[in-house]
């Protein structure tokens, strides 16, 4: 199975060996691609809806891959509860759903210990913000390109964050750091589509403190990207 940009690079921060769960895993393409591909002998994929599970399970049966595919209806680690597993990828949804699983998921996260792969579709920077608030770690982080869209991806594990600087709340400091080829593309995109919601507060809303507010924060988050432009 070929995968397109964003789901390829999430499976490429699973080990050969590993053991993991793909929570939300929709159709089932990374659990089939790493079995497809000896990369990992044992998956549990999940998701909290019945109908895209029940098209995974059909495609993973038509593979003979059902012994090493545990499809589980359910939502957030819930289905994983009790299993073993080295690695869990939460992709596809937005950063606070996110943040609700793994609050949700805490003791399930602190028995097993699992790396956790994460790939928030919107709130990245509320997302990182949480992690260094709450004892994670971002070990590893990339840049995906699909089309015109970007995508963040973070390999995370328990740990203190010793990145205080707000600018790596925008944009994940490993990135800088792995010298991701993508960088400079991406934050200029990002400068780009913050100055255009600027402008479009400034034209279409009656200044309110509220609306004041909103536009220092836009401000601000322009800034940091700027900070970490000079950096490339």
């Amino acid at each position: 199975m070929k995968l397109d940009p964003r789901l390829q690079a999430i499976a490429e921060y699973v080990r050969k060996g590993e053991r993991v769960a793909d929570i939300g895993t929709d159709h089932g393409y990374i659990p089939i691609y790493l079995v497809e591909n000896a990369i990992s002998p044992k998956i549990f994929a999940t998701d909290v809806n019945p109908g895209p599970l029940d098209n995974a399970r059909r495609i993973v049966e038509a593979q003979g891959m059902a012994k090493s595919i545990e499809l589980k209806l359910g939502n957030g680690l819930g289905p994983i509860i009790g299993e073993n597993v080295d690695k869990v990828i939460i992709a596809g949804m937005g950063g606070l759903l996110i943040r609700d699983i793994l609050i949700e998921g805490e003791r399930f996260i602190s028995d097993v210990n699992p790396r956790l792969v994460l790939q928030p579709m919107v709130a990245q920077p509320e997302l990182r913000k949480w992690l260094k608030e709450n004892s994670y770690r971002v070990i590893s982080e990339r840049i995906a390109k699909d089309r015109k869209k970007f995508y963040e991806i973070m390999l995370v594990e328990r740990g203190d964050s010793s990145c205080e600087n707000l600018a790596y709340d925008e944009i994940g400091i490993k990135m800088l750091e792995e010298k991701d080829p993508l960088l400079m593309d991406f934050v200029n995109h990002k400068i780009a589509k913050y100055e255009k919601i600027l402008e479009n507060i400034k034209q279409n809303a009656a200044e309110s403190e509220s609306m004041n507010k909103k536009t220092f924060e836009i401000i601000d988050r322009i800034e940091r990207l700027k900070e970490v432009l000079k950096a490339i």
